[in-house]
């Protein structure tokens, strides 16, 4: 599977803007890396889940290979999305049986069972694949890093021994166009 990803110029300008400061700031350090993959719940919860991992290998690959990070252990995780997690979107649309429908995403029932029932709600359904379910097959890069504490020279006074380090995290969504 090719993923949608080199289709996101406007986030990969935004990763790109990113990694070039980090090059250039030399008091940043990249702590730690992560990806996560995600699918939409439609289809099986197997086949989801080897593509929402997939997909946050592909990424991972890329941004070793376009920021030059193979020394950078990327942490890799995935997450099939649940049928609950399109609630609101069928709470703010406007359709008829908003109710009946959240009704049924959030029951207890087998991924594969909700799935077919929104099936036989064919507006709902013709809705739900082409306005939310793609805004769930994407993967996150979150990125953590720590900049030194530059000390003023001026200063006399003793510093602190113990710089306390702020970790700041920057977290990008990178959707699947595929």
């Amino acid at each position: 599977a090719v993923m949608g990803f080199e289709d996101n110029s406007e986030v990969l300008a935004q990763l790109d803007n990113f990694f070039d400061q980090m090059k250039k700031d030399t008091l940043v350090h990249i702590s730690k890396i992560s990806v996560m993959g995600y699918a939409s719940p439609d289809g099986t919860t197997q086949f989801n889940g080897a593509l929402a991992q997939e997909r946050a290998k592909e990424l991972s690959t890329m941004l070793a290979k376009r920021y030059g990070l193979q020394d950078y252990n990327i942490a890799i995780s995935s997450q099939v999305e649940p049928w609950s997690a399109t609630t609101d979107a069928i709470e703010h649309s406007s359709l008829n049986n908003r109710t009946d429908l959240v009704r049924i995403v959030n029951s207890n029932e087998e991924p594969m069972t909700i799935d077919h029932r929104l099936k036989r709600e064919n507006k709902a359904w013709s809705w739900l694949k082409s306005d939310v379910l793609p805004d769930m097959r994407k993967a996150t890069v979150t990125i953590a890093y720590t900049k030194d504490q530059v000390t003023d020279k001026r200063e006399y006074k003793p510093v602190a021994s113990t710089p306390t380090d702020v970790v700041i995290v920057e977290e990008f969504i990178v959707e699947d166009k595929a």
